[in-house]
């Protein structure tokens, strides 16, 4: 389709490009032809995630890596203020965590209730990423819109 001029970055009903759809399904192969058929990694989908969110989301970590050597961007907010690596923490995904921050991801961002990674990380129990991102600098004493802390 791409070789007949197919537009590489069409939309479907939900927003969702070829790209997004990719990342959300973990297809590295598929990734890879989009990024280099020049595929858009910053368009977004009716929530605002982008493919990086997406994958980062489902825990796809070859895709995840595959986006950020494209240069997506790390700390891309989607409605709920929430980035990649919020979506990594509340899910459990601690390679991708661990490759965000490598990247970059600011561990501080907290989305519309206040709860930044290291609270979601230690509200659903995902001890491995906790202690990732306070290894990499994140506050303990952070506040959300409660006033509750990581460690409340």
């Amino acid at each position: 389709m791409l070789q007949r001029g197919a537009n590489i970055n069409c939309i479907d009903k939900d927003g969702c490009t070829p790209l997004i759809c990719a990342a959300s399904n973990g297809d590295e192969y598929l990734i890879r032809l989009l990024l280099e058929k020049g595929a858009n990694l910053e368009n977004e989908d009716y929530m605002a995630f982008t493919a990086l969110i997406w994958a980062a989301k489902n825990g796809h970590q070859g895709v995840v890596k595959q986006l950020l050597e494209k240069g997506a961007i790390v700390d891309r907010m989607d409605c709920g203020d929430c980035t990649s690596l919020t979506y990594a923490a509340i899910e459990g995904h601690e390679g991708v965590a661990r490759l965000l921050l490598e990247k970059g991801a600011n561990p501080e961002y907290g989305d519309t209730k206040g709860y930044t990674p290291l609270i979601w990380a230690a509200k659903k129990g995902h001890e491995g990423i906790f202690r990732l991102l306070v290894e990499k600098g994140a506050n303990i004493e952070h506040e959300d819109d409660r006033g509750c802390t990581p460690l409340a």
